[in-house]
Order: structure tokens, then C-alpha cells, then sequence
């Protein structure tokens, strides 16, 4: 038994001509048309519609900082949150698209992707489309965990400090503030620009809908400048969201986006509760050999990998030079 909808295909279809195949509106038509249909079938009242519902839980401060590193290390200037987000937004696609190739062998046999299906309908394969049972859905949650930066008491508490002790690195400090950029008080750390950070996270949230929850940070100033600067609550925050997740059995698989190495008790109460249980460094997608041993012996496969993806994009980006005569996107 077949359904019915391949046999409407040529009362939906227009297929582009070959003088029209340079018309990009004529080919977005066509695909729209493609679309429309893949839908209809997924809706048909013959087709099982089988879903795994998958949530990403992203510290935001580390895919932040290392989409800036790559872009340093590039010299594509970081001119505005939308081209930061943007590489960010295109790293967490590449991220959803393995795990939906992880997540395959979870779905019962005999299923498409939907993907796959409208792929049929760009290629008008009718028999294909009439042998569709059962489409294969994988439902994205995206949520964002970050804590905004106390520009204005940090700037308070510093001119404070400087008006008591008149130090020199005070001062510098207090003039790198003034760009938004934060010179950590750690050895060998390097300064951190957060400029674009909380637009940044606006603009992510804009191009992936979903929760985002509040951290803080914890900070106190010295005579001598900046004596503690930690981000609180955000990796807390996380954990319980993942908790809630779990019990309200909401999810059938989650990942853990974050750089931090002390996720593993997490990840073994996700499978213990028998979820699949995914992380992913994406503040280290372009140098994979600085995550963690210990995260990526636990995890073994589960630990989502991303370094061909950095190679990918330098080749755009190269190729994006070349094309238009500058270095970068700007």
C-alpha cells in the first residue's frame, strides 16, 4: 500500500527551466515546492513519525572566546557581534548535524531522515516517495548559559582603589576596562576582549531560540588592580537544568557544551538514567589535542570532535579573500 500525496506531485510541481536555473528566486521557488511537499508527507496520516528529542546545553563563554582566538590567529576582525555569532552559529550546526548521525542507530529501522526525504522531493523520485513509512525526526533544543560581564562595578570599584592608591597597572587596567577588555589576573593569562560578549549572546539566541539562564561574576579589586575574576553559577545552573531535563523526561539524549573537565559525574548520571550523553569543547574546536585526557578516556565516542570542522572553515574564509581581494568576511 502506498500513500497518496506522490501521485499530487505534478499539481505542486513547477519545475525551474534551464533558462531559469541562474534565477535564484526561481530556484528558492523550487524549493519551496520541495519543502511544501516533504511536509505534507511527513504530516500524511500513513507516515509514523518517530522523534528523538536531543538538547544542547552551551557554556557560552567558552565557544565565545575560542571562535575570537580563531579569528585572531586569522586576522578577520571581530567588528561586531553578528560575525562572531555567525561562526559560532555555524560551529553548533555542524555540532547538531553529528550528533543527528549519532543519534541514526537509535531510531527503529526502516526510517528516512527528513533531510533525506527532501532530498526525494528535489529529485521528484516518486518511487521513493511512495515507499515513505516512517520519517526519522530529531528535535534540537538549543539553551545558553552565560554570565554578563559587571563592566560598571568593576569600573566603580576601580577608581575607588585608584584614588586611594594611584598604582600604574590600576591604571592600565582601568584603560583596557574602558574597551571592555578584561586583563585577567592569572599568570600567563592572556587579555580577554568582551566588547561584542552579551550582544554576542543576544545575536546567538536570535539565530537558535531558546532558554537562556544567568550566571555572575565574582570579582575584587586590589591597590594594585584586578585580584579575582570567576564566572559563578553558570556551570551550576547547567547541571541542574540537565537534572530537570532528566527528570521530567523531557530528553532522549543531551550535550554538554563546555571546557570544563569536571562534567564526568554528570555524564554518568545522564547514561545511568539511559540517555545518550554527548559533550563537545567548542572553545577548542580548532586544537582538540588541549581537551581534556580524562573527559575524552571517559567519553571515548560520545566526545564530539571538531578539528576537520576548523580546517573547513579556514578554507572558506581563505577562499572568501581570494574572491572578494581582503582577508576575512568584513
Amino acid at each position: 500500500m502506498t500513500h497518496s500525496i506522490p501521485g499530487e506531485v505534478s499539481d505542486l510541481w513547477r519545475p525551474v527551466s534551464e533558462d531559469d536555473r541562474t534565477d535564484p528566486s526561481a530556484l528558492q521557488a523550487e524549493f519551496n515546492q520541495a519543502m511544501s511537499l516533504a511536509v505534507r508527507i511527513r504530516n500524511a496520516a500513513e507516515v509514523r513519525v518517530v522523534s528523538r528529542r536531543l538538547f544542547i546545553l552551551v557554556d557560552t563563554y567558552g565557544i565565545y572566546n575560542g571562535v575570537l582566538d580563531w579569528m585572531a590567529m586569522r586576522d578577520i576582525a571581530a567588528d561586531g557581534p553578528d560575525i562572531i555569532a555567525d561562526y559560532a552559529g555555524e560551529l553548533i550546526g555542524q555540532l547538531a548535524h553529528r550528533l543527528e548521525t549519532r543519534e541514526g542507530p537509535e531510531f527503529p529501522r526502516g526510517g528516512l531522515g527528513f533531510n533525506t526525504l527532501l532530498g526525494h522531493c528535489l529529485r521528484r523520485d516518486i518511487e521513493a516517495l511512495g515507499a515513505v513509512r516512517q520519517i526519522n525526526e530529531m528535535q534540537f533544543s538549543l539553551e545558553l548559559f552565560y554570565a554578563p560581564v559587571p563592566f560598571d562595578r568593576i569600573r566603580y570599584q576601580m577608581r575607588r582603589r585608584y584614588r586611594q592608591s594611584g598604582h600604574p597597572d590600576l591604571k592600565r587596567q582601568m584603560d583596557k576596562l574602558d574597551r571592555k577588555v578584561i586583563e585577567l589576573p592569572f599568570a600567563g593569562a592572556r587579555d580577554r576582549d568582551y566588547r561584542h560578549y552579551d550582544d554576542f549572546v543576544r545575536a546567538l539566541n536570535e539565530r537558535y531560540p531558546g532558554r537562556t539562564e544567568q550566571g555572575f561574576y565574582n570579582f575584587f579589586v586590589r591597590d594594585n588592580g584586578l585580584g579575582q575574576f570567576d564566572e559563578k553559577e553558570v556551570d551550576v545552573r547547567l547541571t541542574m537544568r540537565a537534572m530537570e531535563l532528566l527528570s521530567g523526561d523531557m530528553a532522549d539524549a543531551l550535550c554538554i557544551v563546555s571546557s570544563d573537565q569536571d562534567f564526568g559525574p554528570l555524564h554518568d548520571r545522564i547514561r545511568d538514567a539511559g540517555l545518550r550523553s554527548y559533550h563537545a569543547d567548542l572553545a577548542r574546536f580548532a586544537d582538540e589535542g588541549r581537551i581534556g585526557r580524562h573527559l575524552r578516556g571517559q567519553l571515548g565516542d560520545d566526545l564530539i570532535r571538531m578539528g576537520d570542522l576548523a580546517a573547513d572553515m579556514e578554507q572558506r574564509q581563505a577562499l572568501s579573500g581570494a574572491l572578494f581581494g581582503q582577508a576575512g568576511r568584513g
